[in-house]
C-alpha cells in the first residue's frame, strides 16, 4: 500500500513543488508513495472540502515553507493546525522543507526537524538539484 504524501505550499511556489514532485517521481512509479497536491482537485469540486479530505487521509505532510508559505492565511489557519493535529493524535509526520530565508523558525514549525539539513535553505544550495536529491533522500528514510 503506498504512503499518501500531501504536498502543502503556497501558490507563489508553484515551481519548488513541481520541483519536488518530479524528485518523487521514482517512489511514485514504484508504487511506494502516492503525492497529492491542490492541483488534482477536478473542476467542480468543493476545493477546501478536497484539501481537507487529501491532508487527513495523509501519512506524511510536507510543508514547503518561505515567506510566501507563511503569509498564506489558509495554510496557517487551515492546513497547518490539522497536519499538527494529525502528527499529535495519529502520529504522522509533518516536515517542513525550507525553500528560502524567513522566519519559519519563530512559528510552530520550529519545533520541528526540518530538511534540507539543518534547516538549510534550498536557495542556498548552488546546485539546486543537490538539495532536492538530499531532500527526497530525507523523506525516503522517513516512510522506511
Amino acid at each position: 500500500m503506498p504512503k499518501k504524501i500531501f504536498i502543502s505550499y503556497a501558490h507563489r511556489d508553484e515551481e519548488a513543488m513541481r520541483e519536488l514532485d518530479k524528485y518523487l517521481g521514482p517512489l511514485e512509479r514504484k508504487g511506494e508513495i502516492e503525492i497529492w497536491t491542490d492541483r488534482k482537485i477536478l473542476p467542480g469540486q468543493n476545493w477546501k472540502e478536497a484539501i481537507m479530505e487529501a491532508l487527513e487521509s495523509a501519512d506524511l505532510t510536507l510543508l514547503l515553507v518561505s515567506a510566501n508559505f507563511l503569509d498564506s492565511n489558509f495554510i496557517n489557519d487551515e492546513e497547518i493546525p490539522i497536519a499538527f493535529k494529525r502528527r499529535e493524535e495519529a502520529g504522522k509526520h509533518v516536515v517542513p522543507i525550507i525553500l528560502n530565508h524567513c522566519l519559519w523558525d519563530l512559528t510552530d514549525l520550529g519545533s520541528l526537524q526540518a530538511i534540507p539539513k539543518d534547516g538549510r535553505p534550498i536557495a542556498d544550495f548552488p546546485n539546486p538539484a543537490q538539495a532536492w536529491s538530499e531532500v527526497t533522500r530525507s523523506i525516503l528514510a522517513l516512510l522506511k
